[in-house]
């Protein structure tokens, strides 16, 4: 596992904007809740394209996470400085071969609620090692890119292929090229 693991945090009434790579970005968080924040405008200029841009990422590694809350939120225009990869909000817990295959890291207990996520390329994504049914959304509301052509509401990958995830009642804007 890893050194330190960031433990029952919560950040409230906050904003995250116009950052150069990440607007929030953790390895390590457990029991954590953040509610009514911002995050805006982060990671759109060209120059950050090989540090994968995000307005929010948990890169999750080398340990046993869960209970992750992110409520009442406003996710939006980020990762646009590499129109193809940049996401709006990433949750992975990391699994790939070969940096994180041998110590992998695991979450169960995501929960997504009334938060709105919109104007990025690649908008909301889970990926690698995250327990899909254990993962709640309920009042997610994701709209399409700043850009005109189209972008992903929902891209999940890694380790979670063949996972059933309940959407609930999220919403998607007609004017994404994908939905999920």
């Amino acid at each position: 596992s890893p050194s330190v693991i960031v433990n029952y945090v919560t950040v409230s009434n906050t904003s995250f904007n116009n950052n150069r790579v990440k607007g929030i970005y953790a390895e390590s968080l457990s029991n954590a809740t953040f509610d009514n924040i911002t995050v805006q405008g982060n990671a759109n200029t060209a120059a950050v394209s090989t540090y994968g841009p995000a307005g929010f990422q948990l890169n999750l590694k080398y340990g046993t996470y869960q209970n992750i809350s992110i409520q009442g939120s406003t996710i939006s225009n980020n990762g646009n400085g590499n129109g193809s990869t940049g996401s709006g909000l990433t949750i992975a817990a990391r699994n790939d071969a070969p940096s994180y295959s041998s110590r992998p890291a695991s979450l169960t207990g995501l929960t997504l609620t009334n938060n709105t996520i919109s104007g990025s390329p690649y908008n909301l994504s889970i990926a690698n090692n995250v327990t899909l049914s254990t993962v709640s959304l309920s009042g997610v509301v994701i709209n399409g890119p700043a850009t005109a052509s189209g972008g992903v509401g929902l891209y999940v990958y890694g380790a979670t292929a063949g996972q059933s995830l309940d959407l609930g009642d999220t919403s998607f804007n007609s004017s994404m090229a994908y939905y999920v």
